[in-house]
């Protein structure tokens, strides 16, 4: 009889493991950032969107492992405690690689402090002070500090009006720089592989505010109430058929049933959590494919479906403190085939949308009587202003307000460049605006090129197209995190060629001067709206050094 007991409870602890695996796998299956709504990422209330900001909240690839992996979906992910608060301490586990990680606080609607923890020499640790749009206005390096390779536990403390930095438990900085009474606090990172997790957070009066582990436990133990009684149902019923047949040592097969399950379940849980979920399901394939075109995407879209059944619905957060006080907003999304107009003919410089069908061209080109400059801008996303946080903060719009306070006679620039383009497109594109005239057409290009002679005859055919109708072209090497070297040798020689200015935008952003005066990057490809300014004045002092508007 005790014998039999002994069974039963070992078969019942079986049960119990199955059903609290196969609860953890399906959390881990719906493991989002939109399951943890006490935290917001920045990319969605951008005025222009870009990559990845609606995708990276609704995929597991920022919280892979149970734990924020800010490199994903781009990198140049900002995600904020949504919660404004009086800080007492920010206490955080972060591991680094070769980037670098900014502890922010003091972030209001209009300015921002952070704390940069660095592994990478062009950036060194520092105490940093900015603008929103991501001008730094004071950086203040701190004293060296050697990181291992691993896991490292920081503390930002907060005492006596001034600052504390601890990392693994050893006083490091003491920072100058009074806490605001109200403030939201969070976390910013680059390309590089970083990796914050366990964030606690609490306020001045030392009442704990967040303890984020970043694991889903929405239902845990509903689920693992349901799988227990699936399970139990399930073996308690094999051990009673395996009795009525005969069948000799039936709690042995039962247990066997119970460690094959087990096993499975851990596999799949294992695979998913180390490789799975770390894939992009919009784009990668399961490593043993052998079906030409199956993609990976069919693959995940079941899984969600699968495991979505399971799930408690997404929480949706009650308020949104955070984003009210820092007066962000969901702008409207823009029809990204609209030409974006600024000029200045008006009382005060206005930014327009149109459409460029035939008639609404025509219209546009007789809309700016008198004598005035006529700026035609071609490119692709970055140059359309993708990352800009406000409509008035994008490339073309900062461009007009360079160029309005140093040209004599109005400007007006029309955007031109189309999100995804690449040359020969943007060509085409081109010769359907050929009733407004333009004066000079700015070309920033390479991203979405290849470096061969279809990108060449591209570029040759615009500024063949420029010349023959007295137009002055300019090229402009587009930035970018990518190897574009032998695109921008492209650019080099068509301008040589042609004989027009090429600006070197790529080379000037990431200038060690420039490229450590701010955020300019919300991912490889696209301008904070720091960025564009840096990009539109740039391009400004280029076009007035080359004097293509005289």
């Amino acid at each position: 009889m005790r014998r039999d007991r002994l069974i039963h409870l070992w078969l019942a602890l079986g049960v119990l493991a199955c059903a609290l695996l196969s609860a953890e796998i399906v959390l881990y299956a719906n493991n989002t950032l939109e399951r943890h709504p006490r935290w917001m990422s920045a990319k969605p209330y951008l005025a222009r969107e870009v990559m990845g900001a609606a995708a990276a909240l609704k995929t597991r690839n920022l919280t892979q492992r149970n734990r924020l992996n800010l490199h994903r979906w781009f990198g140049f992910n900002e995600l904020l405690f949504n919660e404004p608060f009086a800080p007492g301490r920010i206490r955080l586990r972060f591991r680094l690689s070769a980037g670098s990680l900014d502890i922010l606080f003091n972030k209001t609607a209009a300015r921002f402090s952070a704390i940069r923890l660095s592994a990478d020499p062009r950036f060194p640790n520092a105490h940093i002070q900015g603008e929103t749009g991501g001008r730094f206005t004071s950086v203040n390096e701190l004293a060296p500090a050697t990181l291992a390779l691993g896991w490292h536990r920081l503390e930002l403390s907060f005492a006596g009006g001034r600052g504390e930095v601890w990392v693994d438990g050893k006083r490091l900085w003491e920072i100058d720089e009074a806490p605001l009474p109200l403030q939201v606090a969070g976390v910013r990172a680059g390309l590089v592989r970083t990796y914050v997790d366990d964030v606690e957070i609490a306020d001045a009066g030392g009442k704990l505010l967040a303890d984020e582990t970043f694991r889903n436990a929405d239902g845990r133990w509903r689920l693992a109430g349901f799988f227990a009684g699936v399970y139990g149902a399930a073996f308690a019923a094999l051990l009673i058929l395996l009795g009525r047949r005969g069948v000799a040592r039936a709690p042995f097969w039962t247990g066997l049933a119970e460690g094959v399950l087990a096993a499975s379940l851990l596999f799949y849980f294992a695979f998913d959590f180390y490789f799975w979920s770390s894939r992009y399901p919009y784009k990668e394939y399961v490593p043993w494919q052998a079906v030409k075109g199956l993609e990976f995407k069919t693959a995940e879209a079941a899984r969600v479906r699968l495991f979505g059944f399971f799930a408690e619905p997404a929480r949706a957060p009650s308020s949104t403190p955070a984003v009210e006080f820092l007066s962000l907003r969901r702008w409207p999304k823009v029809d990204i085939t609209q030409l974006q107009i600024v000029d200045g003919t008006a009382a005060a410089p206005r930014l327009a949308l149109a459409q460029d069908r035939p008639e609404d061209i025509e219209r546009l080109a007789k809309a700016a009587p008198g004598k005035r400059r006529r700026l035609l801008l071609l490119g692709t996303s970055q140059t359309w202003g993708a990352g800009a946080g406000a409509p008035e903060e994008t490339l073309g719009y900062r461009l007009f307000r360079s160029l309005a306070t140093s040209e004599r006679v109005p400007i007006e620039v029309i955007n031109a460049s189309l999100s995804g383009a690449d040359a020969p497109r943007l060509f085409g594109r081109l010769k359907t605006l050929e009733a407004l005239r333009p004066d000079v057409v700015v070309v920033n290009l390479s991203n979405n090129d290849g470096p061969g002679p279809r990108f060449k005859e591209a570029l040759d055919d615009i500024a063949k197209w420029c010349e023959d109708r007295h137009a002055r072209a300019v090229f402009v090497l587009e930035a970018s995190h990518r190897d574009l070297a032998r695109k921008h040798a492209v650019m080099r020689t068509a301008a040589g060629k042609a004989g027009v200015p090429c600006l070197d935008l790529n080379a000037y952003l990431f200038s060690p001067e420039v490229a450590s005066s701010g955020h300019l990057w919300w991912d490889e490809v696209h301008l904070t709206s720091y960025g564009q300014e840096l990009a539109a004045e740039f391009i400004a002092d280029g076009l007035r050094d080359s004097a293509v508007l005289r």
